[in-house]
């Protein structure tokens, strides 16, 4: 994901994974992630926002939450394999002003 696409925008850009927060930090260095990994360890988050699978992972996922809290986008990958391009989800974040 090109950050870069994103800055001026209005925009938060958060990764919450069900991993541990020490996964997240070595995953984090790894790829050289810039925005802030959020560790869903007891599955709260991924349940309540519905992409928590059966088998106990969850699906990769995208949200676009407002100041208020409120869902204006949610979009759940087919497979977590999948991502989407920051075209669309910039396209969703300028509908969702």
């Amino acid at each position: 994901m090109d950050m870069e696409q994103f800055k001026g925008k209005g925009v938060q850009i958060l990764g919450i994974s069900i991993d541990s927060h020490w996964a997240n930090k070595a995953f984090a260095e790894k790829l050289g992630v810039s925005f802030p990994l959020l560790s869903d360890f007891n599955k709260k988050t991924t349940t309540d926002y519905g992409v928590l699978r059966e088998d106990g992972f969850a699906n990769r996922a995208y949200f676009l939450i407002d100041e208020k809290g409120t869902i204006r986008y949610k979009h759940v990958m087919p497979t977590p394999g999948q991502k989407l391009d920051n075209a669309e989800l910039l396209r969703e974040v300028r509908q969702s002003r």
